[in-house]
């Protein structure tokens, strides 16, 4: 099953190894960077995050 993790691109580093970790143990992880956001996106930027969502779980075809 496909995974969609998100991170801000302003996201402190110790976040993002934590992301490469759960993408290193899912076998369909993908690691998507949300330019200028931080671990806040989904409060601070919400539609930047739904947008990204959207396009993960409808694909153009």
């Amino acid at each position: 099953m496909p995974v969609l993790l998100l991170e801000g691109s302003e996201t402190p580093d110790g976040f993002k190894q934590g992301t490469r970790v759960v993408a290193g143990v899912l076998r369909d992880a993908r690691v998507a960077v949300l330019d200028g956001q931080s671990p806040t996106a989904d409060v601070l930027a919400p539609k930047v995050v739904a947008d990204r969502l959207l396009g993960f779980l409808d694909p153009p075809r």
